[in-house]
């Protein structure tokens, strides 16, 4: 429900609205670009006293009732510069204006290439006024059809009705690739150089993730995050003065007994211990092993393998 300004009226307000359907069903409208997709999950609100004009400037809506609707996506989104890496985020609509909202990726704080502090994904859009009111919320994807053949990207506009008001915005999708990497596949896309500022061509970054039950998963995905900032923050440069870079494989993998194995596969690759283990993680480089890396500083000396990697590619 749209956030009011007195808290007692939002009350009021949410009971009133939650009375017209009691048990919500849950929509998934999807936008699909060759074997990847992007989905919004949420519950289907019917219209009550409650529409988007109502929400007033500064206030969010968690876009649906009952269970927490959510964005999940397996290919990057790009609008404004920005990046919203594949994986699963709360989703709301934020007001930022009379006649702006923006669509906000909660718990993004990884969305690359963003400067606010949050570093969550939003998604600017306008509000319009729809010839036809909408009795229900309705959230939908719209692609060109038929598809460009070769598209390397897809503009993909999302819409979000409910009563008299639409919302709508734009992402990107880039066009990608699946490969077999040991018992794994990993994903490669190539992210237009507006992304990045800098380069002739579309910038593929490609990190190469594995986790197992052996795995402290949140070090592994803070490390993962990482290592994907650092590739995304040098890669300019690196187009300058190593383009050979552009092709760069790093493995980060989440186990040290399967890792070494799977890790040999990309250029440069680590592979975490198992919760309770040794804090010693070793390092390969083009299938040897380099090194083995430990301690409060492990994640800057990989970051620092990667960079002096990148220095010696001929």
């Amino acid at each position: 429900m749209p956030t009011p300004l007195i808290p007692r009226v939002a009350a009021a307000a949410t009971l009133s609205l939650l009375a017209v359907d009691l048990v919500a069903q849950r929509a998934t409208p999807t936008a699909k670009f060759g074997d990847f997709s992007t989905t919004i999950s949420h519950g289907v609100v019917k219209v009550g006293q409650h529409s988007l004009a109502a929400l007033p400037v500064g206030g969010t809506w968690r876009l649906g009732k009952d269970h927490a609707s959510t964005w999940s996506t397996d290919v990057p989104l790009v609008t404004d510069g920005a990046v919203m890496p594949p994986g699963e985020y709360r989703v709301s609509l934020e007001r930022v204006a009379k006649d702006r909202c923006v669509l906000v990726a909660n718990g993004s704080g990884h969305a690359l290439g963003r400067k606010e502090a949050s570093g969550d994904f939003r998604l600017a859009g306008k509000l319009a006024t729809l010839p036809r009111p909408s009795k229900k919320l309705a959230i939908d994807w719209d692609l060109p059809k038929p598809l460009p053949k070769d598209a390397t990207t897809v503009n993909a506009m999302l819409s979000v009705q409910f009563g008299e008001d639409q919302w709508t915005g734009q992402v990107t999708l880039p066009a990608g690739s699946t490969q077999k990497v040991g018992r794994f596949r990993v994903s490669t896309f190539a992210l237009e150089k507006s992304v990045f500022a800098a380069a002739d061509k579309p910038i593929p970054v490609a990190v190469v993730e594995a986790g197992c039950g052996r795995t402290t998963s949140s070090y592994f995905q803070e490390l993962s995050q990482e290592v994907e900032k650092f590739l995304v923050a040098r890669m300019p440069e690196w187009q300058k003065t190593k383009p050979q870079a552009a092709g760069l494989q790093v493995a980060v993998m989440g186990c040290v007994v399967n890792g070494p194995g799977e890790s040999k596969a990309a250029h440069i690759g680590i592979s975490l211990p198992g919760t309770g283990e040794a804090p010693r993680s070793p390092v390969f480089e083009d299938g040897e092993h380099v090194c083995t890396l430990e301690g409060p500083t492990l994640a800057q000396d990989f970051l620092a393998r990667i960079e002096a990697y990148v220095e010696r590619m001929a």
